[in-house]
């Protein structure tokens, strides 16, 4: 295993998210938040929501049960679920909610051993994880979504506004 990938050092970077995405989006209008790309194509506002709801749905109850039960059957998450029965995504309650949720995922996270890490679950399409396989798809998600709120508010706010120096960037949010 990679020192990057070290399990111990994932609950910082799960710790350090809900923090980083609120410098990251704070003084954004909310018209930028708001922006898609294009209809099939998520906002900032949409991914922060989208990460509040995985929070709970997917990752609290997912790692409670590999730590808790022997061979769990998880089901496969639907992020589009969450997206389709929502009308509006106001970032700040998303953030807020993303914030407090996390913080008792942590709380969770630091109760455990390191025995916990093999322990085993039987997903419905992926076969057979450990918990230690959920903690590095929950840091990789996290910072791909980091990366893609990064994205949308630079292709929005300021790439319209560079001028000749467009030809040096491709833009892809």
């Amino acid at each position: 295993m990679s020192r990057e990938a070290d399990p111990l050092r994932i609950p910082k970077i799960l710790e350090d998210t809900p923090s980083l995405l609120r410098t990251v989006t704070e003084g954004f209008a909310d018209q930028t938040l708001q922006w898609t790309p294009n209809p099939e194509r998520w906002s900032a506002a949409m991914v922060l929501a989208h990460l509040a709801d995985a929070e709970v749905t997917c990752f609290q109850t997912r790692l409670k049960r590999i730590a808790t039960e022997d061979l769990p059957v998880l089901e496969p998450y639907d992020q589009w679920a969450f997206l389709r029965a929502q009308s509006k995504f106001p970032a700040g309650e998303s953030l807020e909610k993303l914030q407090r949720e996390r913080q008792a995922t942590l709380a969770f996270l630091r109760t455990l051993s390191s025995g916990v890490l093999t322990r085993t679950c039987q997903h419905q399409q992926l076969g057979p994880l450990t918990f230690e396989h959920l903690l590095n798809e929950f840091a990789f998600h996290d910072m791909g979504h980091i990366r893609q709120i990064l994205e949308l508010c630079r292709a929005h706010t300021y790439y319209p506004q560079m001028g000749g120096w467009q030809q040096y960037y491709t833009v892809n949010p």
